[in-house]
């Protein structure tokens, strides 16, 4: 019996073993799937900010609002019962009949001095608000995205890098143990080896720091595994964002930021128009049918049209407040809108700057290196490598590290400037085709 009870749970181990590796591998072929391609990587990682479900759910709202506007301008019906209950009289001599009323009706506004287009192209231009607001949340969260993907990217080479000149220096580790015993190093040498070991023991630990830092950044918002090969090369982004902005530090555009702006200038001027314009009556039109005694078998009943037109003669100089607190805001919108022109304008000339100096830098940078490996096979043919100090061995080592590790900053940098530009002007809507982006969040 016990036999047969460990048969059968061994039976079922291994089939719980083989549907987990099977399971395994669908995922990890789905998660490859999906990763293919990095222009859909982003696209479908975007889709499932918060954010941008947010700014989706304005839009929204906001036509909501304007169908709301438009009730306002359709035809209204109430309906209205009145009962009437004689409780006590001391005047009649035969008290009344207690009689129900029924009153329907209906009322339409047919005219207001320009008030209704005006409130609908109000509400047409908040839509066109919370679109544009759209394209800001795809854009900052698209370069927030791709800041930490080439973080990360950056971050696993520059320890890398670092792993490299480590077993370099491990490799001259046992050459100099051999020399101290065997009586040719000196204590001194041994000493300055350790201290660099020491220095780079706390430079991979600084590494291996913010390499863990950006590795949490990332499963932080990504799903699939992280693959740095699909990241394009700073030359192929810098090509697509060329084909795009066709100048890249061109500065005399109009932004979605200052779109924003000028849309909100243009409701305000619209909502102070809407507040003068209430100085105006408007003219309804409307129907009533009333049926005077719901009790009575008498059919008799009447409907009578109605004209009305009304008009506030003083209201505490309420309109006037409204009026004037638009005139102030407007003007604020239009310094807010100079003054964004201005930090535009000082931002992309900014970038060209820095992006133009992290090129020179590169470029000395490399020229450095070579010079550096110049001088260290010149050294090499002069004499025997063994001959070479190990000092001056470590020193072309470290020399090389330097520049190789600077030449990778700049390369990062260039490429953080460009996603900045990108973002600043709005163009991640195009480069990664968001216009028709199906969010996958939930606030």
């Amino acid at each position: 019996m016990h036999i047969k009870l460990k048969i059968t749970l061994y039976r079922c181990l291994l089939t719980i073993i083989t549907l987990t590796f099977f399971s395994t591998q669908a995922l990890t072929q789905k998660l490859q799937t999906k990763i293919k391609n990095f222009d859909q990587l982003m696209r479908d990682t975007l889709a499932t900010q918060d954010a941008v479900f947010e700014a989706e759910k304005k839009i929204l709202s906001q036509k909501q609002t304007k169908k709301v506007v438009e009730g306002d301008y359709l035809p209204s019906v109430t309906s209205e019962v009145l009962g009437e209950y004689l409780l006590f009289d001391n005047f009649r001599e035969v008290p009344p009949l207690n009689e129900y009323e029924l009153h329907l009706s209906t009322d339409w506004n047919v005219y207001d001095f320009g008030r209704k287009a005006m409130k609908y192209k109000s509400a047409d231009i908040s839509i066109d608000i919370a679109k544009n607001n759209l394209k800001l949340v795809h854009n900052s969260e698209m370069a927030r995205l791709l800041k930490i993907y080439t973080d990360y990217s950056h971050q696993t080479e520059k320890f890398n890098f670092i792993t490299d000149y480590e077993k370099i220096l491990n490799a001259l580790k046992e050459e100099v143990e051999g020399r101290i015993k065997g009586g040719v190093g000196t204590i001194l040498e041994k000493n300055q080896f350790d201290q660099t070991l020491n220095a780079l023991a706390l430079r991979k630990l600084d590494a291996r720091k913010f390499l863990r830092s950006a590795k949490s950044d990332y499963q932080l918002y990504f799903s699939s595994v992280f693959d740095e090969k699909l990241l394009p090369k700073l030359d192929y982004f810098k090509g697509k964002v060329t084909f795009i902005l066709k100048d890249i530090f061109k500065a005399d555009i109009l932004i979605p930021k200052e779109k924003e702006l000028k849309l909100e200038i243009e409701k305000a001027i619209l909502e102070k128009e809407i507040y003068a314009s209430e100085y105006y009556p408007d003219v309804k039109v409307g129907l009533k049918l009333r049926k005077f005694d719901l009790y009575d078998n008498d059919p008799n009943f009447e409907i009578v049209g109605s004209l009305t037109s009304k008009m506030n003669l003083f209201d505490g100089f309420k309109r006037d407040y409204s009026v004037g607190s638009k005139v102030e805001e407007i003007a604020g919108l239009a310094a807010k809108l100079r003054l964004s022109r201005i930090q535009k304008e000082q931002r992309i000339l900014r970038y060209k700057i820095e992006y133009d100096n992290f090129i020179r830098e590169t470029e000395n940078e490399i020229k450095k290196m070579e010079k550096i490996k110049d001088d260290f096979k010149i050294a090499k043919d002069m004499t025997s490598m063994k001959a070479l100090t190990f000092g001056e061995r470590i020193k072309f080592a470290s020399e090389i590290l330097a520049s190789q590790l600077k030449i990778l900053d700049n390369y990062y940098q260039q490429y953080n400037i460009l996603i900045d530009v990108v973002d600043l002007k709005g163009e991640f809507t195009e480069m990664f085709k968001l216009q028709n982006l199906q969010v996958k969040g939930s606030l």
